[in-house]
């Protein structure tokens, strides 16, 4: 069910609705690919909250590490959080 707000690309009272899609990350050269939620407004623009992007990169430290062996975490605030040098999104 769509929210009605204003969509911070359009900067005007859209309907927003949260899709989750497939996302591919480079992290330390490795391809991950994790799906992601996002906030698409009635115009089409995607855009995502920081919740958002927070749920993204723990859910690529997980895969990265599970599919690597591979430990990247950083420890703040009581959350692993993926460094940002460590990430680089895939072109």
């Amino acid at each position: 069910m769509p929210n009605e707000t204003i969509c911070p690309l359009c900067e005007a009272e859209r309907q927003i609705y949260t899709i989750r899609k497939r996302e591919t990350h480079k992290i330390r050269g490795t391809d991950i690919t994790v799906y992601a939620t996002v906030k698409v407004c009635s115009e089409g623009h995607e855009f995502d909250t920081y919740d958002d992007g927070q749920a993204t990169c723990v859910a690529l430290y997980i895969m990265y590490e599970h599919l690597t062996g591979k430990n990247i975490k950083r420890f703040t605030y009581d959350q692993y959080v993926i460094q940002p040098r460590a990430i680089k999104e895939a072109g």
